[in-house]
């Protein structure tokens, strides 16, 4: 097949007919995020498909420079990205061996989600939330997913007053929406992505063991405590899972039914970050307190966020 890639809703096209090979890719978008790049590259990269040919857009040198910085060609073509070890605004896209994974300081998740935070970030406020969203995010991944390779890219923008960030992370586990359909197997794809996102609801029944620390004892407050900084801090929460897209905004919140399934979970992560004035630890205590109100009030959910989640310090 011959695949051009004008937009994001072309990568569905990839879902529908999964293709062994790929005699022409041609990028001919005009403008490139993180959540657009992984998602066809580690893709193509995890299903094995062979791409013979790689067109790029002969009027957007940005967009193809862009792609190139992020990897993107790279994976394409059936090869490890390259890695970056030095300050810059953005962190490529870099598939991260998680299976050393244990509940305990200076894990392998903390680990990453600070390298990758110092190397985007210069800023203390940036680098502390970034880090912090990270780790939220990519711990799900060893703990939920039976999976223990992570997809993850950043970028950053640099306004006049405020930074933005881009996350994008993804894994083909056990994806998020067939892993909760384990404890609810009569409920809609829809439903069972609405319980994920509620305060103090886990699937997990696992216990600390004597060589870990009660500090990361999962609480289920993750993902909503992550979308709701992103929420409040004028940015965009993302889920990509099994058919359904959840889409979390300041002004809304949309799940959207698509005809084909992606094997595993992609998130977006995006939010600014003022220069000035913005309280981080206030900004979680908030959202974490009105987490727990809400999970007050359902019967199947934790009622406590941990130690873990509540804590910007890792």
């Amino acid at each position: 097949m011959k695949f051009r890639y004008d937009d994001f809703q072309n990568f569905y096209t990839l879902l529908d007919q999964e293709p062994s090979e790929i005699d022409e890719f041609k990028i001919n978008m005009d403008f490139v995020n993180p959540f657009a790049l992984i998602l066809p590259a580690s893709f193509i990269y995890e299903q094995g498909i062979n791409v013979h040919k790689i067109a790029k857009n002969p009027f957007k040198g940005s967009v193809n420079s862009y792609a190139e910085h992020m990897n993107f060609f790279e994976w394409l073509n059936g090869l490890e990205g390259t890695t970056i070890n030095i300050k810059d605004n953005y962190y490529p896209i870099l598939r991260q061996d998680l299976k050393n994974y244990i509940r305990n300081r200076n894990n392998v998740v903390e680990i990453t989600a600070k390298n990758i935070s110092d190397i985007v970030s210069d800023d203390e406020t940036l680098t502390e939330l970034l880090n912090y969203a990270l780790s939220e995010i990519l711990r799900n991944i060893p703990e939920h997913s039976e999976c223990s390779k992570s997809w993850i890219c950043v970028q950053k923008w640099d306004h006049i007053n405020y930074f933005e960030i881009e996350a994008a992370i993804v894994d083909y586990g056990v994806g998020i929406v067939t892993n909760t359909k384990k404890k609810y197997p009569t409920k809609s794809d829809e439903e069972l992505l609405q319980k994920v996102m509620t305060p103090g609801f886990t699937t997990s029944d696992y216990e600390i063991r004597s060589y870990e620390s009660d500090y990361y004892q999962n609480s289920g407050f993750g993902l909503y405590i992550v979308s709701n900084i992103c929420k409040n801090l004028n940015g965009e929460f993302v889920i990509l899972s099994n058919n359904l897209l959840y889409e979390l905004t300041p002004q809304n919140k949309n799940f959207t039914q698509n005809r084909f399934n992606f094997p595993g979970t992609a998130i977006k992560m995006k939010f600014q970050i003022p220069k000035v004035n913005l309280n981080t630890k206030e900004l979680i205590d908030n959202i974490v307190a009105e987490g727990e109100k809400i999970a007050q009030q359902k019967d199947d959910t934790k009622k406590v966020a941990s130690k873990r989640s509540k804590s910007l310090k890792l």
